[in-house]
C-alpha cells in the first residue's frame, strides 16, 4: 500500500511537472504567434504604402487593388493580435495606440491618393515630399518594435520555464521506481519532440511569409521597372528610327533604309517580349480570387476580342456548350484567346478550323480546344510550354515564345493541368483542366 501511495505520488509530481511543460510550450507558441501577427500588421501597412506609391507615381488603378486589400487584411491582423494577448493588459494598450497610428497612417495614404485622382501628380508628390504618412509608419514601426521586444523578452521567460519543467521531470522520475521512471522518460521524450517539431514548423512558416512577401515585392518591382523603365527607352528607339527613315528617305541608299527598317523591327519585337513577361509575371501576382465563372461567355468574349485575326485567316471557330468553373475569368479568357490565336497562327494550307469543348471528369472538367494546324511532334509536346521556346524561326511563324508559359502557369494557378495532344500535319488538341464550381458531393 505505501509502494503505491509513492508511487501515485511519483505519478501525480510527474504529471503536474508535464502539465508545466506544456503549458509553458504553449505559451511559447502563443508568443510566436503574436510576433508574427505583429509582422503582419506592418507588412499590411508597408503593402498599403507601396500600392499608394505605385499608384502615384504611374496612375495605374491596379495599385488602388493592392492598397484596399493590404487596408482589408491589417483590421483582421489586429484582431487576430487582440485574441492573443487578451491577458497582457500592457500590450493591449500599446495595440490600442498601433490602431490609432495604422488609421492615421491609412487615412494620409488615402489624403495622398485622393489628391492624385482630384489634382494630379504633383499635388500627390507634394503631400509626399512634406512627408504626409511618413511620420505614422515610423512611429508604427517604433511601436511595434517595442511591443516585440516585449514579447520577446516574455518568450525567453517562457523558454526559460519549459527548460526548468524539462530539466525537473527526470529528477522527479529517478526518485521513483524503475516503472516509473521509464513511463516518465517516455512522456518527456515525446513532449520534448512535440515543442521542437511545434517551434520548427512555426519557424518554417514565418520563413515561408518573408521569402513569399520579399518574392511578391521583387515581382512588382519587376513589373514597374518593365513597363516604364524598359519600355521608354525602345519607344524612343522605334520612334527615332521611324523620323529618321521619313526625315533622309531620299538621302539615304537601300542599305540605310533595311537597317533602319531592322532597328525598328527590333524595337517593336522587345516591346512585345516585355509586354508578355509582364503578362506571365502578373499571372501569380496580380490574379483575382477564382469565384464560379460562365465559361461559355467567358470563350465568346476571347473569341469576339480575336475577331479581326478570324476574319483575315478565313477561320471557323465552334464551341460546344461549355459549364461554369472555378476560375478567375480574366485569366480563363486570356488562357482561351492564347490558344485559339495558337490555332489561327500554325495553321496548315487549309483555312484554320478550330473547336472548343469540355467535359466533366469527377470534380473537374477538361476543355478542349481542337485544330487542323501543322501539328506538333510528340517529343517536343512538354517544351512547347516552357518559356521561350520556339519550334520555328520566327520569319515563318512570329511570336515572343511566352504565350503557352503563360497558359501553363494559368491552369497551374488554377490547380489544374495543361497538355498536348497532337501528330505533325494532323492538327492539334490542347487539353486544360479546371475545378467545376460545383463539385459532386
Amino acid at each position: 500500500m505505501c509502494g503505491l501511495a509513492i508511487f501515485l505520488l511519483i505519478q501525480w509530481v510527474a504529471y503536474l511537472a508535464s502539465e508545466g511543460l506544456v503549458e509553458a510550450s504553449e505559451a511559447v507558441a502563443e508568443s510566436q504567434h503574436i510576433l508574427l501577427g505583429l509582422e503582419e500588421v506592418v507588412t499590411g501597412l508597408q503593402d498599403a504604402q507601396r500600392g499608394q506609391r505605385g499608384y502615384v507615381i504611374t496612375g495605374d488603378e491596379s495599385y488602388l487593388d493592392i492598397f484596399h486589400r493590404a487596408v482589408e487584411r491589417i483590421p483582421q491582423e489586429m484582431d487576430d493580435v487582440r485574441q492573443l494577448t487578451v491577458d497582457r493588459p500592457l500590450l493591449q494598450r500599446q495595440l490600442q495606440e498601433l490602431e490609432l497610428l495604422v488609421a492615421q497612417a491609412l487615412e494620409e495614404f488615402q489624403d495622398i491618393i485622393d489628391a492624385r485622382k482630384t489634382s494630379g501628380f504633383l499635388a500627390a508628390q507634394q503631400l509626399v515630399l512634406a512627408g504626409e504618412g511618413r511620420k505614422a509608419m515610423a512611429d508604427t514601426r517604433q511601436l511595434v518594435s517595442q511591443m516585440q521586444e516585449q514579447v520577446r523578452v516574455s518568450l525567453e521567460e517562457k523558454e526559460r520555464t519549459a527548460k526548468t519543467a524539462a530539466a525537473r521531470a527526470p529528477l522527479v522520475m529517478l526518485g521513483g521506481t524503475a516503472v516509473s521512471f521509464s513511463l516518465l522518460l517516455a512522456v518527456f521524450f515525446l513532449l520534448n519532440r512535440e515543442i521542437a517539431q511545434r517551434r520548427a514548423a512555426e519557424q518554417a512558416v514565418a520563413r515561408h511569409a518573408q521569402e513569399l512577401a520579399r518574392s511578391n515585392q521583387e515581382l512588382e518591382q519587376f513589373a514597374y521597372v518593365a513597363s516604364h523603365d524598359l519600355q521608354e527607352p525602345l519607344r524612343m528607339v522605334a520612334s527615332y528610327t521611324q523620323l529618321l527613315a521619313r526625315r533622309y528617305r531620299d538621302r539615304l541608299d537601300s542599305d540605310a533604309h533595311d537597317f533602319i527598317r531592322y532597328a525598328a523591327d527590333g524595337a517593336t519585337r522587345m516591346q512585345s517580349l516585355i509586354n508578355d513577361l509582364l503578362a506571365y509575371s502578373r499571372v501569380g501576382t496580380r490574379g483575382e480570387p477564382l469565384r464560379s465563372a460562365d465559361s461559355e461567355a467567358v470563350c465568346e468574349e476571347a473569341i469576339r476580342n480575336l475577331r479581326a485575326a478570324i476574319e483575315e485567316s478565313g477561320a471557323e471557330v465552334a464551341r460546344d456548350p461549355l459549364p461554369r468553373v472555378l476560375a478567375d475569368a480574366a485569366q480563363l479568357r486570356q488562357l482561351f484567346q492564347n490558344l485559339i490565336s495558337n490555332a489561327l497562327k500554325f495553321r496548315s494550307p487549309e483555312p484554320p478550323r478550330v473547336h472548343v469543348s469540355a467535359d466533366r471528369n469527377g470534380n473537374e472538367w477538361r476543355f478542349s480546344v481542337r485544330d487542323n494546324g501543322i501539328g506538333i511532334d510528340p517529343e517536343h509536346a512538354q517544351r512547347i510550354f516552357v518559356l521561350f521556346q520556339r519550334l520555328h524561326n520566327r520569319a515563318e511563324y512570329p511570336g515572343t515564345g511566352i504565350g503557352l508559359a503563360i497558359c501553363k502557369k494559368i491552369v497551374e494557378r488554377h490547380g489544374g493541368r495543361i497538355w498536348v495532344e497532337s501528330e505533325p500535319g494532323s492538327g492539334a488538341t490542347f487539353c486544360f483542366t479546371l475545378p467545376d464550381s460545383r463539385p459532386q458531393p
